[in-house]
């Protein structure tokens, strides 16, 4: 199930992984169908719908071979944008790892791509038609892809119409779809969104994988390097959560007059030393103000750490502080701490700054792949 190689997000990966997954069958939308090579129809050439449809992709052709980020902005649909935002906003949820119950399996990986390639800063500032720019800007929608495709034979109904991206030499198709906005024909990014991901699960379900665990190969597929082993899931003792690590952890259970602390610890040549420390809390003697505070303190007194770029999220009960670290011997990482119920989480990772472009990429799958027994309720801001 290993997407043809790429490094890019969005259509891009969701393109590739919707042919892989889709060997010599055509993609087909719920109707009417989409991969077909029967004429266009009478009504759509009477109009000139067809041609006003053709110069769209052309278009769009055009601007993605030159990395014209505002034509192509204002060729795509309104609610491609749209679909860009609900996946940003996954994207800065605390732990894409744990939306499964919730969003699509190609959302999660367009999110958790996102959050990889421009980070969690970047992502605050941008809104979803400059991610979109953005991509086009950097090719993150392939050029050779649409060099060599051209659409088939298009179906109109209303103000929706439909057409195969044909690819010279393959049988391989997916469905591309357009939308009238006003007096305009747009392209419409999100049936191609949804066939990816129709495919990718069944792919999964094929393979006797989870969608759980289809995210978390394909993601680290998408972001190691070429020959890299993938990670495997460690799923805890009770359950209470799973996450990616590069061995199966030491454990160390802890207890002194503020209760029982069990640390999970993990270590590879090259993301470092990994962290997962899981406590008990008493609500009686602290409130969660002070229980993220005193787990900071902790931090910076126990390992002596100078602390950086601390933020603070809440989600509904689930209370979440992320930092950067900076340890006395010049070691550098990434921390989160997460109040879920009556537990505390810590979830540190620490790495010689000569490795830390590296580490940090495979920090993004540790953090990215943490999952919870609950999950999250959705953001409201």
């Amino acid at each position: 199930m290993r997407p043809r190689s790429t490094p890019h997000i969005s259509l891009c990966l969701l393109l590739s992984l919707c042919l892989a997954a889709c060997q010599g069958r055509e993609a087909e939308p719920p109707a009417p169908p989409a991969a077909t090579r029967a004429a266009p129809t009478a009504t759509a050439q009477a109009s000139g719908d067809a041609a006003a449809i053709q110069q769209v992709f052309t278009d769009f052709q055009q601007a993605v071979a030159t990395n014209d980020d505002r034509t192509a902005l204002a060729l795509v649909a309104s609610t491609t944008i749209q679909a860009y935002d609900e996946i940003r906003r996954l994207a800065l949820l605390p732990s894409i790892g744990g939306q499964s119950s919730a969003t699509s399996l190609g959302q999660r990986l367009m999110a958790a791509m996102l959050l990889h390639h421009l980070g969690e800063d970047r992502l605050q500032a941008m809104g979803a038609p400059e991610i979109f720019a953005y991509g086009i800007r950097h090719g993150w929608i392939g050029k050779e892809t649409f060099a060599r495709a051209s659409l088939g034979a298009i179906t109109v109904e209303g103000d929706t119409a439909w057409a195969p991206l044909i690819m010279p030499g393959s049988d391989e198709t997916a469905a591309w779809s357009f939308r009238r906005e006003g007096e305009q024909w747009t392209l419409d990014l999100t049936l191609l969104m949804r066939l990816a991901d129709r495919s990718i699960q069944q792919a999964a379900r094929q393979r006797g994988m989870s969608n759980d665990e289809a995210f978390l190969l394909l993601l680290q597929e998408a972001l190691l390097p070429p020959g890299t082993v993938p990670w495997p899931l460690f799923v805890a003792e009770d359950a209470s959560f799973s996450v990616l690590l590069p061995e199966t952890p030491q454990r160390i259970d802890h207890s002194d007059h503020s209760g029982h602390l069990v640390h999970y610890l993990a270590h590879s040549p090259t993301a470092g030393h990994l962290l997962v420390a899981r406590s008990q809390l008493d609500w009686e003697k602290a409130d969660a103000t002070t229980v993220i505070e005193n787990a900071t303190q902790g931090l910076i007194v126990g390992a002596d750490a100078d602390l950086s770029d601390i933020r603070d999220l809440q989600r509904g009960d689930r209370w979440v502080r992320q930092m950067t670290i900076t340890l006395a011997d010049g070691r550098r990482g990434m921390g989160r701490f997460i109040i879920d119920g009556d537990s505390l989480y810590q979830l540190l990772a620490i790495a010689p700054s000569a490795q830390l472009n590296l580490a940090k990429t495979q920090w993004d799958f540790f953090f990215a792949s943490f999952a919870l027994q609950g999950t999250p309720p959705p953001a409201t801001d």
